[in-house]
């Protein structure tokens, strides 16, 4: 399995935008004048493997690195959404699913809650569950392509290919370019070219 880092890497996201999912994620900010942003991933690291411990940190470079301090919780839809994410990135598919329960208790118009909530009971093979949540998703935001295009994806699972190719034309006429593998698989399994 690859490593957090090497997984937004390849997801086209910039170390600087890593560190900013990570501190979100834990709880922490992250201000800096004098750092280079593999100093600050450096850093939130180092937050991350000794979270129970980790006190706040003054830099003399004019960084401040803290962390949310035992009983000081950030309860908001945002936050349980962004742990889910990150035990999606680990393949933690079981955890991820109760912080999107969460995020979607306290929000439940949180469309990409519903969205990455589906993607993990997709990895599961639940796919009944994984179209029920892109449905509700897409109730609240149709013209989000990702959920038309995940949502083909457990159709297909699931058999039902005239469904699955409706949700792949949906996702392209919203502009999403689908993967041609996918795009391969579906047309070797329906017998339809589009």
């Amino acid at each position: 399995m690859i490593g957090r880092s090497e997984f937004r890497i390849k997801c086209g996201m910039t170390v600087s935008q890593i560190t900013r999912h990570r501190a979100l994620t834990l709880g922490c900010f992250v201000t800096d004048f004098h750092l280079s942003d593999e100093e600050k991933e450096r850093l939130v690291m180092m937050c991350v493997q000794n979270k129970k411990t980790f006190k706040p940190i003054l830099l003399s470079s004019g960084m401040v690195l803290c962390l949310f301090l035992a009983g000081c919780r950030d309860e908001s839809a945002s936050h349980y959404y962004h742990r889910g994410v990150d035990h999606m990135i680990e393949n933690e598919f079981d955890q991820a699913i109760l912080c999107f329960d969460k995020a979607i208790k306290i929000n439940p118009r949180y469309a990409m809650a519903y969205f990455e909530r589906g993607t993990a009971y997709c990895s599961k093979g639940e796919y009944d569950l994984s179209i029920s949540d892109y449905n509700k998703g897409i109730e609240i935001a149709p013209d989000h392509p990702l959920l038309h295009n995940n949502r083909s994806v457990a159709y297909y699972y699931k058999g039902e290919y005239d469904k699955a190719w409706e949700d792949v034309h949906k996702a392209q006429s919203l502009g999403l370019q689908v993967q041609p593998e996918f795009l391969k698989k579906l047309r070797e399994a329906s017998g339809r070219e589009k």
